[in-house]
């Protein structure tokens, strides 16, 4: 990769990125990451709140099934539909607790100027990512992260349940078999919107 490693947290060239020069800027952050060997590294990561979805290199990453409610297609700014790239597990690390992100390979364009990651918007929300700080500053920092965030997924995930509970409870099924059929829906659901299927937290 093109990032230099050496120290990290640093830009160590003599001149600034052109995304980090006024008038052709861009939101970009240092942050450490685990590659597919398992290996600690630090990153430069793009930060996009125009994004519903995030982007890690293949050499970086590690492989994932599609989810079934995935879309294979991704609207670009002309907006043509480009294919999405191969399903990845993007693993970050935050206060060292590695944190595993859904990803695909890049579409080509998206990952240039050295970054190894691409993050989305409810990527950006659910990390707790401190975007008046990386805004703050022309050149790129390490990532910081908001106060009291830890367990921002596990509320969302409550939330969902509740919301899909409540509907099973108020559902009056004809017979037993269809209670049956219309909790696994909810169920099923309940793990699809959860924001924990795009994070998950694993004990290092």
């Amino acid at each position: 990769m093109s990032n230099n490693k050496s120290k990290p947290f640093q830009n160590t060239q003599s001149k600034r990125l052109p995304s980090e020069t006024k008038g052709t800027r861009l939101l970009q952050v240092f942050m450490e990451f685990r590659d597919a060997n398992g290996a600690r590294q630090v990153g430069r990561v793009q930060l996009d709140t125009q994004s519903n979805g995030c982007y890690s290199l293949p050499g970086i990453s590690l492989p994932r099934p599609w989810r079934p409610w995935e879309p294979r297609v991704v609207r670009g700014i002309g907006a043509d539909l480009l294919p999405l790239g191969d399903p990845l597990y993007f693993t970050v690390l935050k206060d060292g607790v590695p944190i595993q992100i859904d990803s695909n390979a890049p579409t080509p364009g998206v990952l240039n100027d050295g970054c190894v990651a691409l993050l989305g918007l409810d990527v950006i929300y659910n990390l707790g990512i401190d975007m008046g700080h990386a805004i703050k500053h022309e050149k790129h920092l390490p990532v910081r992260f908001l106060p009291g965030q830890e367990e921002l997924v596990e509320n969302h995930q409550k939330e969902a349940y509740a919301e899909y509970t409540s509907k099973v409870s108020t559902y009056r099924p004809s017979s037993p078999a269809k209670f049956a059929s219309r909790y696994s829906k909810c169920a099923s659901a309940t793990k699809m919107f959860s924001p924990a299927t795009l994070i998950r937290y694993h004990q290092p």
